[in-house]
């Protein structure tokens, strides 16, 4: 399919994590530190291409992580929280035209839910004057055979890389549009998914040790030639229901990385 589709594919990422329960006083928010990068090229062939982030973490009630199978979880206040990794595809009602709400796969036979069911996509911005919707870019829009507007549902992802390519004196956040236009994918480049670290997750015990994020990824030799810096930050299991999210650890931001 698409390059980014491979990626997913090709992406059982690999994450070594090396942990151990301390009687430490940590905040119970997240905090990580930065050992290395790297940058690895995969013997001529670039879909093996890898990058490696070393991260020491500490978390003082140690939920983190999510297992592999995990699609919805319970907070302590019972509330769901989807944490499928696909994101939300937008159904709307050609004839009302309004939008209806969501499904987790563009593929379905709408008229199971109803009438006149469409996708959101950009030519239904275009037609039926949805002109909330933003302009095309990869993080907004996923490329088939349509152009489908998305949002991504970031909980079901607990790690977060975003790389900046440098030009002049400013950063620019990297967009896989900007080198394989019309082929997008809703993991726009490095989110990614870390299991249960804890080895009794019902018990609040401070946490701490290394996770070593391995990455590979096509889209990596568009960096070449490239002077690129990083964010990183993790999540834990809190969810901040005003904020629809997971609790975020600091943010790293790296130092420059030439390619």
């Amino acid at each position: 399919m698409k390059w980014l589709k491979n990626i997913a594919l090709i992406t059982a990422m690999t994450l070594l994590i090396d942990s151990c329960i301390q009687q430490h006083e940590y905040s119970t928010v997240p905090h990580i530190d930065l050992q290395s990068i790297s940058y690895k090229k995969g013997n001529g062939n670039p879909r093996f291409d890898t990058m490696a982030f070393v991260l020491t973490f500490q978390d003082g009630d140690g939920d983190l992580g999510l297992n592999p199978d995990d699609s919805v979880i319970y907070t302590s206040q019972g509330e769901a929280v989807d944490v499928t990794q696909q994101p939300f595809y937008f159904v709307y009602d050609t004839v009302q035209n309004s939008i209806l709400g969501y499904v987790h796969y563009p593929n379905l036979d709408l008229t199971a839910f109803g009438n006149n069911l469409s996708y959101v996509n950009y030519k239904a911005k275009r037609t039926h004057q949805i002109d909330t919707l933003p302009e095309l870019s990869c993080i907004h829009y996923e490329y088939d055979n349509d152009t489908l507007y998305i949002q991504n549902n970031f909980n079901g992802f607990n790690i977060f890389v975003y790389a900046y390519y440098k030009d002049g004196n400013s950063y620019t956040l990297f967009d896989p549009n900007t080198y394989f236009p019309n082929q997008c994918h809703g993991n726009h480049f490095l989110l990614g998914r870390f299991p249960v670290m804890a080895s009794d997750p019902d018990k609040k015990s401070p946490l701490d040790g290394t996770i070593t994020y391995k990455y590979p990824s096509l889209a990596l030799p568009a960096f070449l030639g490239l002077t690129v810096k990083f964010k990183i930050y993790i999540t834990d299991r809190t969810y901040l229901s005003s904020e629809r999210r997971f609790q975020r650890s600091n943010v790293i931001e790296t130092g420059d990385y030439k390619f």
